[in-house]
């Protein structure tokens, strides 16, 4: 009959002989499954070790926490620098809008990338409820555009007739 003691591995913490053990990547020691993670091993080598980003509640900005920083002393640090500035939380949350106006009153519907649509005919970002080209007023877009570039060519067979005198 096989030994089957000398397959498995001790825990570290409870001495429970486990088949199947886990590795804590920071301290390399060997767990069970009770005691894998690095709070229920309270390991040592974890406690700030890995580093990371937080993101600043005041300005959004991503704070790079150091090795063996907690991200509260980084946030701290960054805080109290010029770097933070709660002015730029409004620039980065605020979303983009509807840009139709109907009769004076603009659309309120935030674009997000599950209801905007992009006007195969002008081009212009609009919520699904001003999908339609007359909802948009597409045609005077394109109007608009096209009476520009008609106005642009113009210009430019001017210019070549005046250096051709």
């Amino acid at each position: 009959m096989a030994d089957l003691m000398g397959f498995g591995k001790h825990c570290k913490v409870c001495n429970q002989v486990d088949y199947l053990p886990f590795q804590c990547s920071s301290c390399n020691g060997v767990f069970c499954a009770e005691h894998r993670t690095q709070e229920q091993h309270a390991c040592p080598a974890a406690a700030g070790a890995q580093g990371g980003v937080v993101v600043c509640p005041l300005c959004a900005k991503a704070i790079h926490v150091k090795p063996l920083q907690s991200a509260d002393a980084a946030f701290e640090l960054h805080s109290s620098s010029t770097e933070c500035d709660p002015s730029n939380y409004q620039r980065v949350h605020q979303k983009q809008r509807c840009p139709v106006d109907q009769g004076g009153v603009r659309c309120k519907e935030k674009l997000t990338e599950i209801n905007t649509y992009r006007c195969k005919n002008c081009g212009t970002r609009v919520c699904l409820k001003h999908r339609m080209p007359d909802d948009h007023q597409c045609q005077q877009r394109q109007a608009t555009a096209r009476s520009a570039a008609a106005d642009h060519a113009k210009q430019h067979s001017m210019i070549g007739k005046f250096h051709n005198m």
